[in-house]
């Protein structure tokens, strides 16, 4: 945890000095620490966001949520060190900008630093075999979530039934000229247990109740 209050003067300043290492995803998090007012201003009644630039030069901006339970008597802001924030190691400047379109206020703080520990990445160091390896399982899962199914398709005009993946047809045709339609002549709606009337009690009739015998399309 890497926690950063704002004092009286609106500069910011490092109470607890967390270590954030380059490519780690959601393990720390930023705390801002703000008073519930600056003169007459509630924060309470503000939009808050971070301004920051990373080591690379980009720029960036976030809006951040209040956490409901104050901390003493300031207000507690959390930021996730996602993958966005450790991408590129080295010091990154933030500053945080308050609004409020009711009072027509912009409040700006100082900037501080943070600093995106480098961290070893082990790939630079796999063998040529290794290497040749993860390259043939990437190929192997992309591969995968090109070719898996995730919907299915009805051709009411050749009858048949296609599953697709991404909106591509993927696998064998399934035919269905040959399952009787009940007479319904669009084939939006395919009947597996059309039996004839009977005035026969004990003759099942295919009443509305029966509604897993129909499939709709």
């Amino acid at each position: 945890m890497h926690v950063i209050k704002m004092n009286d003067d609106k500069s910011l300043i490092t109470t607890i000095k967390g270590t954030i290492y380059q490519n780690e995803t959601n393990a720390d998090t930023i705390v801002f620490l703000l008073p519930s007012k600056y003169e007459e201003n509630d924060f309470a009644d503000c939009t808050l966001l971070i301004r920051y630039i990373l080591p690379d030069g980009i720029g960036r901006s976030e809006e951040l949520e209040m956490k409901p339970e104050p901390y003493k008597n300031y207000y507690q802001y959390h930021l996730k060190a996602t993958s966005k924030v450790t991408s590129i190691s080295g010091k990154i400047e933030l500053w945080l900008c308050a609004f409020s379109m009711n009072d027509n206020l912009t409040l700006k703080t100082g900037s501080i630093y943070i600093n995106v520990t480098p961290s070893k990445d082990i790939t630079d160091y796999f063998s040529p075999e290794s290497r040749d390896q993860l390259e043939q399982l990437t190929i192997k899962v992309s591969k995968l979530e090109k070719e898996k199914a995730d919907n299915i398709m009805y051709d009411s005009e050749e009858k048949y039934l296609q599953l697709t993946s991404q909106g591509k047809p993927i696998g064998d045709q399934l035919d269905m000229s040959s399952v009787d339609t009940g007479g319904n002549e669009d084939d939006e709606v395919i009947d597996f247990d059309n039996p004839t009337t009977s005035t026969d009690p004990d003759v099942d009739t295919g009443t509305e109740e029966d509604a897993d015998d129909v499939i709709h399309f």
